[in-house]
C-alpha cells in the first residue's frame, strides 16, 4: 500500500509542480509531516529529549538532510523530471540502503533482502524500457 499511495503522490505531484510554486508546496508538506508526526509522538509514545551528542547530531542529521531536504528538494526537482525518471531515482533507495549499510553499518543481509532491492529496480527499469499500454508492446512485437 506504501508504494502504491507513493507513486500516486508522484503522479499528483508531477501535476502541481507545473504550475505551482514548489517550495510554497514543499514548506507546506513538511509542516504538514511534522505537525502529523508530533501529533503521533504524542499519542503513541513518552516524549523525552535525546541524552547524548550523538542522539542529538542523529536527530538533527535525519530532520534536516533526511527529511527537510527531502521534503523541499523532491517537489522542485519533479518540476523538471518525468515522473517515470523520479520512480526510477526512487526505485534505487532499496539499492543504495543495502549497500550503504554493509558500508558504514558492516551489516549484512539475506540473499532474499538483496534480491528484493534488486527486483523492485529491475522492475521500474523494466516498465521505463516497455513505455506503453500493454496492447501496444504487444502489437508493435508482432508486427517486428
Amino acid at each position: 500500500m506504501g508504494a502504491f499511495f507513493y507513486a500516486i503522490y508522484i503522479i499528483v505531484l508531477d501535476h502541481i509542480a507545473k504550475e505551482e510554486d514548489m517550495l510554497l508546496i514543499s514548506i507546506i508538506q513538511l509542516g504538514v509531516a511534522s505537525l502529523y508526526g508530533m501529533v503521533c509522538m504524542f499519542l503513541f509514545e513518552t516524549p523525552a529529549l535525546p541524552d547524548t551528542a550523538l542522539q542529538w547530531d542523529a536527530i538533527l542529521c535525519l530532520g534536516l538532510i533526511c527529511s527537510a531536504y527531502g521534503f523541499v528538494v523532491q517537489p522542485i526537482a519533479q518540476k523538471y523530471v518525468s515522473p517515470e525518471k523520479i520512480g526510477l531515482i526512487f526505485s534505487l533507495e532499496p539499492v543504495f540502503s543495502a549497500i550503504l549499510s554493509y558500508i558504514f553499518l558492516h551489516e549484512i543481509l539475506e540473499i532474499q533482502k538483496y534480491a528484493g532491492a534488486l527486483l523492485i529496480f529491475a522492475a521500474v527499469v523494466l516498465s521505463e524500457i516497455l513505455k506503453g499500454t500493454p496492447k501496444q508492446i504487444l502489437s508493435e512485437g508482432v508486427n517486428d
